[in-house]
């Protein structure tokens, strides 16, 4: 009986279903295979689509903020020449004069095209004693910023001393509430300590000598750092990651120092370089 039983064979028929079930598993196989591989091309399209969308957004986001600025630097100095006194270099005056475009007015705010506050406050007078000529100057900060779009306002070419442009910074609102760009911008660094001093034991010791400049503030042909920032600079005085806290701003004068006349539009350096 046992070698009877070894000698029976599948029937054809149970044969074929099982190679009809292997045939159906390896379809739905490849099927799953294809359908998983189409579902990943769409998924890496629509993450192109919106990352090409964002960068085309960001790019017209900081057209916008240069055409803004450059607005807004004009309307001030056609201000001040009505008026003729830092007073109006504030964001209360400017308001009720109308020098800020009704589009970037919210109450008795500024608002930038990134939803934080525009804050302009009178600076230091700059003088040329050679020409016996100075100028007032005035500082405008972008408040609210992520930290990709203040590095990119920091790449930027803005101008230089035949545009007005005095300086430009970057940095951040700190715990207290101090806008470090705005703070240090027309503020002159710590001067230098004595490199030598004396300890208790009246032992000679030697004191590193604190830098000439500000890290997040550029001037124009400045030696340490100069206009534009650069990228290594920019993400160093851009410190506000996971949330937008970041703030940049500008320095720039009412009049020319070298000569008694309006400056130029201050911005078609950074205009051109955006074109780039």
């Amino acid at each position: 009986m046992a070698e009877q039983q070894k000698d029976i064979k599948p029937a054809p028929e149970a044969v074929a279903k099982k190679k009809k079930k292997r045939r159906n598993l390896v379809w739905k196989m490849l099927l799953l295979l294809i359908l998983a591989a189409v579902l990943l091309i769409v998924i890496l399209v629509v993450k192109f689509v919106r990352f090409s969308q964002k960068k085309v957004n960001d790019l017209t986001q900081i057209n916008y903020t240069v055409a803004q600025i450059s607005q807004i630097v004009d309307n001030i100095r056609q201000v001040y020449m009505i008026h003729g006194t830092d007073t109006v270099l504030n964001n209360e005056f400017l308001l009720k004069s109308g020098a800020v475009p009704k589009l970037l007015v919210r109450g008795n705010r500024i608002v930038n095209p990134y939803g934080g506050d525009i804050i302009i406050k009178p600076s230091v007078p700059i003088v040329n004693k050679e020409a016996d000529l100075s100028s007032p100057t005035f500082k405008m900060s972008y408040q609210g910023l992520d930290r990709e779009v203040c590095i990119n306002l920091a790449l930027l070419n803005w101008g230089d001393l035949s545009k007005g442009l005095q300086a430009v910074a970057i940095g951040f609102i700190d715990p207290a509430g101090k806008d470090v760009a705005m703070e240090t911008i027309d503020n002159p660094p710590p001067p230098d300590e004595p490199e030598e001093y004396l300890d208790a034991s009246g032992q000679l010791r030697r004191r590193p000598v604190l830098p000439k400049y500000h890290m997040n503030v550029a001037k124009p042909k400045d030696k340490f750092v100069p206009t534009p920032f650069s990228y290594e600079k920019a993400l160093a005085g851009c410190r506000c990651e996971g949330r937008p806290n970041c703030t940049f701003a500008l320095q720039y004068m009412i009049y020319g120092v070298d000569a008694p006349k309006k400056v130029d539009d201050p911005l078609t350096a950074a205009q051109r370089s955006l074109q780039k």
